[in-house]
């Protein structure tokens, strides 16, 4: 199920949002559920793919060979498990006939956001794949127009890298899935490879999205007890920024 939210002031829900979750991430649930719930935005956790556990392996089309050979070595299990998730989502968007907004569930949200979705929706049936998070600022793009208040870009070929947050449609996702025959680079190094794909990489700038601490939470591996407070720490910090600015608007 949908969590509930408002609508938001465009009268109807912008664009159907999936966050990306393991299951045994509980707290990364409870995080991005505050995170959206401030803003009264719908979305819903999509279950993604434990490779730890070997849930990726009925669908894997994994190549250590050409990982070797192209990559320069070979993909990490969680590599396999988040490739898997995403190739899964990209499917799903395809069946449904319905754009996709993908979120990672390490996020921290903009108040903006649901201009962006507004954005999105308008923009999505031209442009096919936007980015509304990176793993670092990229300035290496040609501008593209404005949107509901956003600069839109077009990013160069192979100068972005992430998954943070983006939105694709289901012609880019056919084209995702086309030509993800064999699987041999980390997703977000896929998806920054328009070569291999053909669909080009725009954005909406300010991002809206934006990576939380990767000190505090760099993986669902590790320590785990120790990232959990940290991130605790840093979304209740983020909010408290939120409400201030709001009340001083």
């Amino acid at each position: 199920m949908y969590k509930r939210g408002r609508f938001g002031p465009f009268g109807s829900p912008l664009v159907k949002i999936l966050v990306v979750n393991l299951e045994r991430s509980a707290d990364r649930r409870e995080f991005m559920e505050q995170n959206l719930g401030q803003l009264g935005i719908e979305f819903k956790f999509f279950r993604a793919i434990d490779a730890h556990r070997g849930e990726h392996v009925p669908l894997s089309r994994y190549s250590e060979r050409k990982a070797l050979a192209e990559f320069g070595r070979p993909l990490s299990i969680g590599e396999v498990g988040c490739f898997a998730s995403h190739y899964l989502l990209w499917q799903r968007c395809i069946v449904e006939r319905e754009p996709l907004v993908i979120l990672e569930d390490d996020v921290l949200i903009d108040d903006q956001f649901p201009r962006a979705l507004a954005a999105v929706r308008e923009l999505i049936g031209r442009l096919r794949l936007i980015r509304l998070g990176l793993g670092f600022f990229c300035d290496q793009y040609s501008p593209a127009g404005s949107c509901q208040g956003f600069d839109v870009v077009e990013y160069m070929r192979d100068k972005t890298l992430g998954t943070q947050g983006y939105a694709v449609s289901p012609e880019g996702a056919a084209n995702l899935v086309a030509h993800a025959h064999a699987w041999f680079r980390s997703v977000d190094c896929y998806l920054r490879h328009a070569e291999l794909h053909g669909v080009d990489s725009y954005g909406l700038l300010p991002l809206p999205v934006t990576h939380a601490d990767q000190r505090a939470y760099p993986s669902v591996i590790g320590e785990e007890r120790y990232a959990r407070r940290r991130m605790k720490t840093q979304i209740t910090q983020f909010l408290a920024i939120r409400k201030t600015l709001r009340n001083a608007s």
